[in-house]
């Protein structure tokens, strides 16, 4: 089976193949003629459908390459490393470029990571929900009161913003009327 067929849509979650012993991919989005892969233990794979090829594109500062999500949005790659932040590939530098919203503690891990229309949404370890409308070069951040619970995901449905958290709660942020509820 062709890896286009395997992945079958834009974006899949939990592709697992191994790429060597210790590796398995996590999240894929197609962009082009490239499939971005994030994995568990080998940071960001590029496949090039066209080569039939892969390289990684990885930060040579990147101590762990713990890649916790990727997507694509408005034809740009970004990605959550639970190290570095958010961050977004500079084709034309062929770099990352770390666009982490400007958080109160040093130790905020992010983990969720999805888009919207024009609208690119991260959260992680502070309990805090960020909103950028620019690729992510300004960020408004959203507080939820949260104490602090990491955010795992993230989706925009019907209006409203949804955030789930590592302690199995569920919230909802409706953007137009700023207003926070716990959903039961």
């Amino acid at each position: 089976m062709a890896l286009p067929e395997l992945l079958g849509a834009q974006t899949a979650d939990t592709i697992k193949f191994k790429i060597s012993r210790t590796t398995y991919f996590e999240k894929a989005a197609i962009l082009g003629d490239k499939i971005w892969i994030s994995s568990d233990g080998s940071g960001v794979v590029k496949l090039d459908l066209n080569q039939d090829s892969f390289e990684y594109v990885n930060s040579p500062d990147w101590q762990y390459l713990n890649v916790t999500n990727l997507i694509v949005h408005k034809n740009q790659i970004f990605i959550t490393h639970k190290f570095h932040g958010v961050l977004r590939w500079q084709s034309d530098e062929n770099k990352w470029v770390n666009i982490t919203p400007p958080v109160e503690r040093v130790d905020s891990t992010f983990f969720a990571l999805t888009e919207h229309g024009n609208t690119l949404a991260t959260g992680g370890g502070d309990g805090r929900l960020y909103l950028s409308e620019d690729g992510g070069n300004h960020w408004k951040k959203i507080q939820l009161s949260l104490k602090d619970y990491i955010i795992n995901d993230i989706i925009f449905f019907e209006n409203n913003w949804y955030i789930a958290t590592e302690n199995s709660e569920l919230y909802q942020y409706n953007p137009e009327t700023g207003k926070v509820k716990e959903r039961e």
